[in-house]
């Protein structure tokens, strides 16, 4: 029997198979939609309902080899397949399960993409050949009849879509000599010069077209909808491959919409707009860049604004082609990649010469065949559902997937990073936190989501990361109400200047660092926080805090690296009753001031503060220094009444430690404190300390190669001593070996001590006047 014979007996066949097992929709069985579904490619989505077990594996290994790809269908003869595989297997299947099972096994977009790009090919010379013989194509005249016959055939019920399944994303399991992307989307897309650089590249294998101008305000506004965005794209398709898609690598997706994230490289982009160029040919790409200086302009070609931006150097214009840039994959797929894949970060490696088993070939228990691999399947799936912190930065998520995924997996994650990803809008950050029950914290860090429509239900989330994400104030607003739950709010480096009153009863923390903040009647408006307990203020422009606020439940604040520069500011923390910890270095008020003064003053006009620029305060140092802080109140006065209208807390510290001697002060220029603070030298003595505690002469001691005095207060403990040398000498206080050295008589003699234990203070060393730290690294 000939190959032809072959082929017309198997669709007659295949033919017959539909009029016994489908009912034909008049509405949806035209050949206009059979051959429009065909030549877009469009695939319906499934998914398996059964537990697939070996025997079931190989009933189906054992059909496709009996029933070779062939036929109108994508890659499988699947009716065939199917009536072979249920001869076989204990359990029945459905068309649409084997196509889902066979996807798992296949990858049939990766398919789809390898015969896209051998149609592309042989299409080069189509014109000199005539018409392309398809291996796997029915002839059109045998093609037609079958389309005629399924039309009137309206008996009986059928499947959902067997023709043309959709099947969800999978990755490729065939090798070629290609370049394959990592796109779940089958289609990718590659970065090409900006049109004012050179020629446009010309699509190989189309037809040359003329270009016509597309008015800016056309596409780059559209939200979607096809007929706008493919207009004047060449939409004709032979009759002869109608079975089949032909397509160009360069054609763009039909998922590729206006606002859709992508990756080129290492770099991300959001779509603005789809298109003709003035004076190019062919379709570009107006992108935006995450990097606002990766770009060449801000939307604009030839003074023609194409799509707007929110930099004037993010813009750029890119070809379409299929190599460089990726849309991204499902969670679970990024999920699998990471944690399943060999189980690398598995601390139990992984035995396969135990991981075997016996099975029957094709049901003949004459044929016994030996299993590998099962239970490495099942314990990647176990080690999914046992993981609560789950990390897929960069992993080019881009949806939830297929309904009910992510739930169906029963994952346990309470903590999961979403950050540097793909994903476009709040909607899918709702579908996947809708199907993680356990999520508590949720980190979107750098992900650039389209502003929210509408309120969305994450009640259960309690830490969110939206850290240079450039989120605006008003899309906090709009999502407040749902996230009735969250305590912890991470908003730096977003570009915030103007805030608003939200009544927010669960905030706790809000971090705002590294914003455009600078008036405090913006920060006034969080006042409605009424539950506020941490707030980050830290490198924005900030000159001065109002007297008149008041944050009841305030406990931390960081106010480092503002504009500050008055002394009224810090006084006007004294008023908050609950605050403990404040960082507030760096800004002008404490130019040129030593460290020493600097928390001689925070401490002296702030009371209850337990830390200070990030050292803890103890009793002892707290005495030391709002004495020293009476010692500098002392020399801006001449009465006491005087100082208190400058100094708020002057009179209660005077009833603490006694008040300052004013004459005193002036004729002597010194104070009690003076008198306790001590003048130490300390001296960089090399690396080796091997021998250093048995030296007992000076002598004996290697030259210092650095000497520093300092004055210091006995209360001071090593860790800051450590701290301060590593600003004076550049050494990390992690690598300092300390020594105190003291003299023991007028000939020389000394003894040497450790004094390495960042926990102790000076005096507990009883170091005196003139002592030495030596300090080896």
């Amino acid at each position: 029997m000939s190959e032809s014979t072959m082929v017309v007996d198997e669709q007659q066949q295949h033919n017959q198979d539909i009029k016994e097992n489908t009912t034909e929709d008049p509405t949806e069985n035209t050949i206009e939609n059979i051959t429009e579904n065909m030549t877009e490619n469009t695939i319906t989505s499934l998914e398996s309902t059964k537990e697939w077990d070996a025997r079931m594996e190989l009933a189906l290994f054992n059909a496709i080899s009996r029933c070779k790809p062939v036929g109108i269908h994508k890659h499988f003869r699947i009716i065939s397949i199917q009536k072979q595989f249920n001869q076989n297997s204990p359990v029945q299947c459905t068309i649409n399960e084997i196509w889902a099972k066979l996807n798992e096994f296949y990858g049939m977009e990766a398919l789809d993409e390898l015969a896209e790009e051998d149609d592309e090919q042989e299409g080069e010379s189509e014109d000199t050949r005539g018409e392309q013989s398809h291996e796997f194509n029915l002839p059109l005249e045998d093609y037609e009849q079958l389309i005629s016959e399924h039309r009137q055939d309206n008996h009986s019920e059928r499947e959902d879509s067997p023709m043309s399944p959709t099947l969800p994303p999978a990755k490729r399991t065939r090798t070629s000599k290609r370049e394959m992307s990592p796109s779940s989307t089958g289609d990718s897309v590659t970065s090409t010069p900006e049109p004012e650089e050179g020629k446009p590249l010309r699509r190989r294998g189309t037809k040359k077209l003329e270009a016509t101008p597309e008015p800016p305000s056309g596409r780059h506004h559209s939200s979607g909808n096809n007929s706008n965005r493919r207009a004047g794209r060449s939409s004709g398709t032979t009759r002869g491959s109608v079975a089949k898609r032909q397509t160009s690598k360069r054609n763009i997706p039909e998922n590729l919409q206006i606002g859709t994230r992508i990756q080129v490289g290492e770099e991300r982009a959001t779509v603005r707009f789809i298109g003709k160029v003035k004076d190019t040919k062919g379709e570009w790409l107006g992108i935006e860049w995450d990097d606002p200086k990766r770009g060449k302009h801000g939307g604009s070609h030839n003074n023609v604004k194409y799509f707007e931006c929110s930099y004037p150097t993010s813009g750029s214009f890119i070809r379409f082609q299929a190599d460089k840039v990726q849309l991204g994959q499902t969670l679970m797929q990024a999920l699998k990649n990471k944690y399943t894949a060999e189980h690398k970060e598995n601390s139990v490696s992984y035995d396969e010469s135990s991981d075997k088993g016996e099975v029957y070939w094709g049901g003949n228990k004459n044929l016994v065949v030996e299993t590998y691999g099962f239970g490495k399947v099942q314990r990647s799936l176990r080690q999914l559902s046992s993981l609560t912190i789950v990390g897929l930065a960069e992993e080019m998520v881009a949806s939830a997937g297929p309904p009910n995924d992510i739930s169906e997996a029963k994952l346990m994650i309470e903590d999961l990073d979403l950050s540097m990803n793909l994903i476009a809008n709040w909607e899918t950050i709702a579908d996947i936190t809708s199907q993680l029950l356990q999520l508590k914290t949720l980190r979107l860090n750098q992900l650039k989501l389209a502003a929210p429509t509408q309120s969305l239900d994450f009640h259960h989330i309690q830490s969110l990361a939206l850290n240079r994400s450039m989120i605006a104030w008003e899309d906090i607003e709009v999502l407040a109400s749902g996230l009735s739950g969250l305590e912890n709010l991470q908003l730096a480096g977003n570009g915030l200047k103007h805030l608003s009153a939200i009544k927010w009863e669960s905030i706790k923390c809000l971090y705002l660092e590294d914003n455009f903040i600078d008036d405090w009647n913006e920060v006034e408006k969080l006042q409605s926080l009424s539950n506020l307990q941490v707030l980050f203020l830290n490198n924005n422009k900030i000159a001065a805090i109002n007297k008149n606020s008041v944050f009841p439940q305030l406990e931390y604040l960081r106010m480092e690296d503002n504009a500050i520069d008055n002394w009224e500011s810090i006084d006007s923390l004294n008023t908050y009753p609950s605050l403990l910890r404040l960082r507030i270095k760096n800004n002008p008020i404490f130019e040129g001031m030593d460290k020493e003064t600097e928390a001689s003053q925070i401490t002296g006009r702030i009371k209850n503060l337990t830390v200070v620029n990030g050292n803890t305060l103890t009793p002892r140092e707290r005495i030391d220094f709002e004495r020293y802080y009476l010692n500098i109140c002392a020399k801006n006065g001449s009465t006491h009444e005087g100082i208190s209208l400058t100094h708020p807390r002057y009179k209660e510290l005077c009833q603490q430690h006694g008040e300052p001697d004013l004459q005193a002060h002036v004729q002597k220029g010194s104070t009690v404190l003076n008198d306790r603070l001590m003048e130490i030298t300390i001296s960089l003595r090399g690396s080796d300390d091997s021998n250093i505690l048995a030296i007992d002469k000076k002598e004996g001691l290697s030259p210092a190669t650095k000497t520093i005095s300092k004055r210091f207060l006995p209360t001071m403990s090593i860790r800051n001593i450590k701290h301060m040398i590593q600003r004076l000498l550049k050494i990390p206080a992690a690598k300092q070996k300390l020594y105190l050295l003291q003299s023991i008589d007028e000939e020389g003699n000394i003894m040497i001590m450790d004094i390495s234990d960042d926990l102790r203070d000076l005096k507990y060393y009883e170091i005196k006047q003139e002592d030495e730290i030596l300090v080896f690294k």
